[in-house]
Order: C-alpha cells, then structure tokens, then sequence
C-alpha cells in the first residue's frame, strides 16, 4: 500500500540520520505501518520458483565446479589407498600412517589460505582490479612463507614419528613417504593460493580442471612407480 511504502521510504531514509532518529523512525515504521497481519505476510509470503530461479542457476554455476573439487581432492587419497593396498597391508598402513600426520600441517596451510577468498571477492566486486592483484602478490608471498614454516615443522614431526607406537616394518615404509609429502607442502600451498584467488572473482573452473587432472596424472604416476 501507499502507506507501507512511505513508511518503509521513511525507514530507509532513517539509516543516513544521527543514531537518536534511527531508533525512533524503526518503531514507527514497525507499530503504525504494519499490524501484525501484514508482518506475517512480509514473512512468510514465498517467491514463485521463476522468481527464484536466476539466483538459483548463477549459484550452481559457481558451486558445481567447487564440488567437482572437493570431489577431486579426496578421490586423490582414495585411488593412493586403493593402489597401495594391492601392494600390500604393511605398505597401506604405512601410507595412511604418513597421510594422517601430515594432515594436521595440510589443513593449517589450507585453513591459512582461505583468508584470501573473501577479501578478493570484495574488492573485484568493488572493480578495483590492481588492489585485487595486490592481495594475490601479498597472498603468495604470506602463505609461501607460512608453507616453509610448515614445512619447517612438519620435518621436526618427522623425528617424533618412532614415538607413536607403529611397528618397526610400518615404520620404516613410513619414513620415506612421510619425507616426500613434507616436501610437496610448499607447490600444495602455492596451488591453493591461486585456488583461492580465483574463486573468488569468481572463476571456479580452473581449480576444478586442474584437480581432475591431477587424478588422471596420480593414476598413472601411481601406476608407473
């Protein structure tokens, strides 16, 4: 109605007065322009599907390539698990033993670069291009840094290993493996902060591609060696 709208105009024009007038102009908005017929309506009145459906479609454009990633990074430990096993069981514990220690630096190091996603998005969404560069140029440089530190640390894990309680042939096979995944965190670190700058302007295919690709090359690696 006439009166909604000029109430709601007054409620909006509110936010751009002192702090005293805000509170006043919401109350009024709130007790004399809506009963309580009307704010169940507000509330609870739901758009039509074709009304919905613009948001629904450019939300699964970028989200699907983002699953296909996530899908694409755990099928990576599947097929190593599920190729290693045929190698034998003391070979698959070994790997898993690796894998799961190492985790706890890959997620810190993820978690690190997740940081950069939203302060891109908001100044891409802004339009200011050089300032989004600059995030990216700070970002590789920070989380490069922070990968050598984890690096640093994992490697001093390494010589904690003998101490939870694997058997000595487990043990053993682990070592080596456990060497080789320290020494792949910086490229891992530096891949996910692209991955992350991408993202968030928007672009969330490339990551997806280079993650099944990834696969295809694990697979055959895996295969050779």
């Amino acid at each position: 109605s006439a009166v909604s709208l000029t109430g709601f105009s007054g409620f909006c024009t509110g936010f751009d007065e002192p702090e005293h007038g805000r509170s006043r102009i919401f109350s009024l908005f709130i007790l004399k322009v809506f009963d309580y017929r009307q704010l169940r309506l507000l509330y609870l009145l739901p758009m039509s599907f074709k009304e919905y459906y613009p948001y629904y479609r450019r939300n699964l454009a970028l989200a699907f390539p983002l699953i296909l990633s996530q899908l694409g990074q755990v099928t990576v430990s599947l097929i190593d698990n599920a190729m290693v096993g045929h190698v034998g069981t003391v070979e698959l514990a070994a790997a898993s033993f690796a894998n799961n220690v190492f985790m706890i630096g890959m997620i810190f190091g993820m978690g690190i670069t997740f940081g950069l996603t939203p302060i891109t998005g908001q100044t891409y969404g802004k339009g200011e291009l050089k300032m989004a560069t600059q995030w990216l140029k700070n970002g590789i440089f920070t989380y490069q840094v922070a990968a050598v530190l984890l690096t640093l640390i994992m490697l001093g894990v390494y010589f904690l290993l003998p101490f939870m309680g694997q058997p000595a042939e487990v043990l053993a096979a682990a070592k080596p493996y456990y060497l080789w995944l320290c020494a792949s965190m910086v490229p891992f670190i530096a891949f996910f902060t692209l991955k992350q700058f991408f993202e968030g302007i928007g672009n969330t295919r490339i990551a997806m591609q280079i993650t099944l690709i990834s696969n295809v090359v694990n697979i055959i690696f895996n295969y050779l060696f």
